[in-house]
């Protein structure tokens, strides 16, 4: 009826999210590793600069400027809350065993629906 229906919606929505969620942790993993390799080119480029230039006091020096050279690394920020879903929902699982999955997969979208039906419902 009415209530499976709605069910297979939400379904259908939580696996629309679930899917671009994994789309967009997917592509940026891969602009992490491009980051990563782009920031060991210029440390190398950086380092063969200073060995060059380093007779005439270094690239800073030749330059005529005070510079500090540091690139920051946040890639693995990126993954860190799902780390920390991941944990919670672990302590979850393991508190309570299988049947807390089951009441999660099955009872809780019957009581949601039920409580709609309750609230719209003149």
């Amino acid at each position: 009826g009415w209530g499976m229906e709605t069910q297979s919606k939400i379904n259908g929505l939580a696996w629309t999210v679930l899917a671009m969620a994994n789309s967009t942790e997917n592509a940026l993993t891969l602009i992490s590793d491009e980051m990563r390799q782009l920031r060991d080119a210029v440390i190398q480029n950086r380092l063969v600069l200073d060995m060059l230039t380093a007779e005439r006091g270094g690239v800073c020096k030749m330059l005529g400027i005070s510079c500090c050279f540091n690139i920051l690394d946040y890639c693995d920020n990126i993954r860190e809350p799902e780390r920390t879903d991941n944990l919670w929902a672990g302590w979850v699982m393991s508190l309570w065993g299988g049947w807390m999955y089951w009441i999660i997969q099955t009872v809780l979208p019957i009581v949601m629906i039920g409580m709609l039906i309750l609230f719209c419902l003149p």
